[in-house]
Protein backbone atom coordinates (compact mmCIF):
# COMPACT_ATOMS: atom_id res chain seq x y z
CA UNK A 1 0.00 0.00 0.00
CA UNK A 2 2.69 2.22 0.86
CA UNK A 3 4.54 1.48 -2.11
CA UNK A 4 1.56 1.90 -4.40
CA UNK A 5 0.52 5.94 -2.42
CA UNK A 6 4.52 6.72 -3.41
CA UNK A 7 3.83 5.80 -6.99
CA UNK A 8 0.61 7.71 -7.56
CA UNK A 9 2.77 10.49 -5.42
CA UNK A 10 5.87 10.86 -8.06
CA UNK A 11 3.23 10.83 -10.69
CA UNK A 12 2.18 14.24 -9.11
CA UNK A 13 -1.27 13.04 -7.93
CA UNK A 14 -2.99 12.52 -4.66
CA UNK A 15 -5.37 9.48 -4.36
CA UNK A 16 -8.17 11.45 -2.19
CA UNK A 17 -9.70 8.08 -0.88
CA UNK A 18 -7.46 6.35 0.68
CA UNK A 19 -9.69 3.25 2.71
CA UNK A 20 -9.50 -0.29 3.10
CA UNK A 21 -12.61 -0.55 1.08
CA UNK A 22 -10.36 0.44 -1.89
CA UNK A 23 -7.90 -2.05 -0.91
CA UNK A 24 -7.76 -5.22 -3.24
CA UNK A 25 -5.69 -8.46 -3.06
CA UNK A 26 -4.77 -9.87 -5.76
CA UNK A 27 -4.66 -13.97 -6.70
CA UNK A 28 -1.17 -13.60 -6.12
CA UNK A 29 -1.19 -11.95 -3.29
CA UNK A 30 -0.61 -8.40 -4.59
CA UNK A 31 -2.30 -5.17 -3.36
CA UNK A 32 -3.89 -2.85 -5.32
CA UNK A 33 -5.37 0.81 -4.57
CA UNK A 34 -8.79 1.00 -6.65
CA UNK A 35 -11.35 3.97 -7.17
CA UNK A 36 -9.21 6.91 -8.42
CA UNK A 37 -13.00 8.48 -8.72
CA UNK A 38 -11.67 11.01 -6.44
CA UNK A 39 -7.74 11.39 -7.24
CA UNK A 40 -6.39 15.01 -8.28
CA UNK A 41 -3.50 16.62 -9.92
CA UNK A 42 -1.24 18.22 -7.22
CA UNK A 43 -0.83 21.68 -9.99
CA UNK A 44 -4.89 22.19 -10.15
CA UNK A 45 -6.34 20.96 -6.49
CA UNK A 46 -8.01 23.52 -5.00
CA UNK A 47 -10.25 24.37 -1.90
CA UNK A 48 -13.54 23.44 -2.39
CA UNK A 49 -17.25 23.83 -0.76
CA UNK A 50 -17.24 20.05 -0.98
CA UNK A 51 -16.22 16.90 0.67
CA UNK A 52 -14.33 14.32 -1.70
CA UNK A 53 -13.67 10.95 0.09
CA UNK A 54 -15.04 8.77 3.00
CA UNK A 55 -15.52 10.60 6.66
CA UNK A 56 -14.01 7.87 8.58
CA UNK A 57 -10.62 7.74 7.03
CA UNK A 58 -10.27 11.69 5.76
CA UNK A 59 -7.54 13.73 7.09
CA UNK A 60 -8.88 17.44 9.39
CA UNK A 61 -8.02 19.15 6.73
CA UNK A 62 -9.63 17.40 4.27
CA UNK A 63 -13.06 17.99 6.00
CA UNK A 64 -12.40 21.54 6.55
CA UNK A 65 -13.63 23.53 10.21
CA UNK A 66 -16.96 25.49 10.12
CA UNK A 67 -15.64 27.39 13.16
CA UNK A 68 -12.68 28.89 11.50
CA UNK A 69 -14.34 28.66 8.13
CA UNK A 70 -11.57 26.51 6.50
CA UNK A 71 -12.54 24.93 3.56
CA UNK A 72 -12.06 21.25 2.80
CA UNK A 73 -8.91 21.11 0.83
CA UNK A 74 -6.97 17.50 0.19
CA UNK A 75 -3.21 17.28 -0.31
CA UNK A 76 -0.59 13.98 -0.62
CA UNK A 77 -0.07 14.39 2.98
CA UNK A 78 -4.07 13.69 3.44
CA UNK A 79 -3.16 10.34 1.69
CA UNK A 80 -0.84 9.70 4.73
CA UNK A 81 -3.44 10.34 7.16
CA UNK A 82 -5.73 8.07 5.52
CA UNK A 83 -2.97 5.65 5.37
CA UNK A 84 -2.38 5.41 8.81
CA UNK A 85 -5.84 4.98 9.59
CA UNK A 86 -5.54 1.75 6.95
CA UNK A 87 -2.53 -0.04 8.82
CA UNK A 88 -4.64 0.81 12.48
CA UNK A 89 -7.41 -1.72 10.62
CA UNK A 90 -4.97 -3.89 10.04
CA UNK A 91 -3.39 -3.37 13.16
CA UNK A 92 -7.16 -3.96 15.17
CA UNK A 93 -9.53 -5.61 12.78
CA UNK A 94 -11.51 -2.78 14.10
CA UNK A 95 -13.10 0.06 11.87
CA UNK A 96 -12.43 3.66 12.73
CA UNK A 97 -15.60 5.68 14.32
CA UNK A 98 -18.24 2.66 13.55
CA UNK A 99 -21.49 4.19 13.94
CA UNK A 100 -20.21 7.63 13.73
CA UNK A 101 -22.39 10.38 11.51
CA UNK A 102 -20.34 13.03 9.18
CA UNK A 103 -20.90 15.62 12.32
CA UNK A 104 -19.96 13.50 14.88
CA UNK A 105 -16.29 12.80 12.87
CA UNK A 106 -16.04 16.68 12.27
CA UNK A 107 -16.32 17.27 15.91
CA UNK A 108 -14.01 14.63 16.77
CA UNK A 109 -11.00 14.54 14.02
CA UNK A 110 -10.96 18.69 13.34
CA UNK A 111 -12.43 19.73 16.59
CA UNK A 112 -11.40 17.85 19.13
CA UNK A 113 -8.36 16.32 16.70
CA UNK A 114 -8.89 12.81 18.51
CA UNK A 115 -7.46 9.73 16.75
CA UNK A 116 -8.23 6.19 16.82
CA UNK A 117 -6.49 4.80 19.88
CA UNK A 118 -3.82 2.76 19.28
CA UNK A 119 -3.06 -0.27 20.98
CA UNK A 120 -0.90 -0.04 24.12
CA UNK A 121 0.94 -3.03 22.84
CA UNK A 122 1.95 -1.81 19.62
CA UNK A 123 5.40 -1.58 18.71
CA UNK A 124 6.93 1.95 19.26
CA UNK A 125 8.05 2.36 16.23
CA UNK A 126 4.75 1.67 14.16
CA UNK A 127 3.33 4.16 17.61
CA UNK A 128 5.50 6.77 16.58
CA UNK A 129 4.78 6.23 12.81
CA UNK A 130 1.16 5.98 13.05
CA UNK A 131 0.85 9.53 15.61
CA UNK A 132 3.15 11.67 13.39
CA UNK A 133 0.52 10.18 10.33
CA UNK A 134 -2.03 11.59 12.13
CA UNK A 135 -0.30 15.29 12.93
CA UNK A 136 -3.29 17.91 12.67
CA UNK A 137 -0.74 20.24 11.00
CA UNK A 138 -0.51 18.42 7.57
CA UNK A 139 3.02 20.21 6.44
CA UNK A 140 4.27 17.97 10.02
CA UNK A 141 3.00 14.30 8.39
CA UNK A 142 6.00 12.68 7.07
CA UNK A 143 5.57 11.72 3.49
CA UNK A 144 5.35 8.39 1.65
CA UNK A 145 9.03 8.57 0.68
CA UNK A 146 10.25 9.31 4.11
CA UNK A 147 7.77 6.49 5.61
CA UNK A 148 9.75 3.92 3.34
CA UNK A 149 12.98 5.25 3.89
CA UNK A 150 12.44 4.23 7.49
CA UNK A 151 13.05 0.29 8.40
CA UNK A 152 9.84 -1.18 8.38
CA UNK A 153 8.40 -1.59 11.76
CA UNK A 154 6.36 -4.72 13.39
CA UNK A 155 3.32 -4.74 14.39
CA UNK A 156 3.86 -6.39 17.73
CA UNK A 157 -0.06 -7.71 19.62
CA UNK A 158 0.62 -9.83 22.77
CA UNK A 159 -1.88 -12.47 22.55
CA UNK A 160 -2.55 -15.45 24.74
CA UNK A 161 -3.40 -19.36 23.42
CA UNK A 162 -6.47 -20.77 24.22
CA UNK A 163 -5.75 -23.79 23.59
CA UNK A 164 -3.13 -26.54 22.17
CA UNK A 165 -2.99 -26.44 18.90
CA UNK A 166 -0.40 -28.75 16.77
CA UNK A 167 0.48 -27.22 13.27
CA UNK A 168 -1.30 -28.92 10.19
CA UNK A 169 1.10 -27.80 7.42
CA UNK A 170 4.78 -26.19 7.21
CA UNK A 171 3.72 -22.63 7.26
CA UNK A 172 1.48 -23.06 10.37
CA UNK A 173 3.09 -22.53 13.90
CA UNK A 174 2.37 -25.00 17.01
CA UNK A 175 1.76 -24.09 20.60
CA UNK A 176 0.34 -24.99 23.83
CA UNK A 177 -2.39 -23.26 26.25
CA UNK A 178 -1.60 -20.52 28.04
CA UNK A 179 1.23 -19.39 25.86
CA UNK A 180 2.03 -16.10 24.57
CA UNK A 181 2.10 -15.07 20.98
CA UNK A 182 2.83 -12.16 19.36
CA UNK A 183 0.77 -11.40 16.39
CA UNK A 184 2.63 -9.76 13.43
CA UNK A 185 0.27 -9.47 11.10
CA UNK A 186 -3.52 -9.49 11.47
CA UNK A 187 -5.26 -10.83 8.24
CA UNK A 188 -8.60 -10.04 8.99
CA UNK A 189 -11.43 -11.69 7.47
CA UNK A 190 -9.43 -14.73 7.04
CA UNK A 191 -9.15 -16.98 10.15
CA UNK A 192 -5.48 -16.66 9.96
CA UNK A 193 -2.67 -14.59 11.56
CA UNK A 194 0.80 -14.99 11.02
CA UNK A 195 2.65 -14.87 14.64
CA UNK A 196 5.86 -15.32 16.55
CA UNK A 197 5.99 -17.41 19.70
CA UNK A 198 7.65 -16.02 22.48
CA UNK A 199 8.57 -19.57 23.86
CA UNK A 200 10.56 -21.00 20.64
CA UNK A 201 10.55 -17.96 19.02
CA UNK A 202 9.58 -19.77 15.44
CA UNK A 203 7.23 -17.75 13.26
CA UNK A 204 3.83 -19.05 11.62
CA UNK A 205 0.33 -18.50 11.18
CA UNK A 206 -2.23 -19.62 13.58
CA UNK A 207 -6.25 -20.13 13.75
CA UNK A 208 -7.45 -16.79 15.17
CA UNK A 209 -10.21 -18.13 17.18
CA UNK A 210 -7.19 -19.90 19.31
CA UNK A 211 -5.69 -16.45 20.70
CA UNK A 212 -6.84 -13.72 22.62
CA UNK A 213 -5.45 -10.56 23.46
CA UNK A 214 -3.33 -10.40 26.09
CA UNK A 215 -5.10 -6.87 27.12
CA UNK A 216 -8.36 -8.69 26.88
CA UNK A 217 -8.21 -11.14 29.05
CA UNK A 218 -5.90 -9.02 31.84
CA UNK A 219 -9.44 -6.74 31.31
CA UNK A 220 -11.09 -9.28 32.75
CA UNK A 221 -9.63 -10.67 35.37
Amino acid sequence: MARGLQYIHEQKYQHGDVKSPNMVITLDDSLKICDFGTARHWEVTVSTNSHRGSWAWMAPEAIGNPETNAKPKVTPKSDVFSFAVVVWELLTGKEPFPGKYPLDMLKAVVIERRRPEIPTECSEPLRDLLTECWDHDHTKRPSMDEILSRPEPVPVLKHIALYDYAAQAKDELSFQEGETLDVIRNNTGTGWWFARSTKTGQEGYVPSSYIRRARDIDTEK
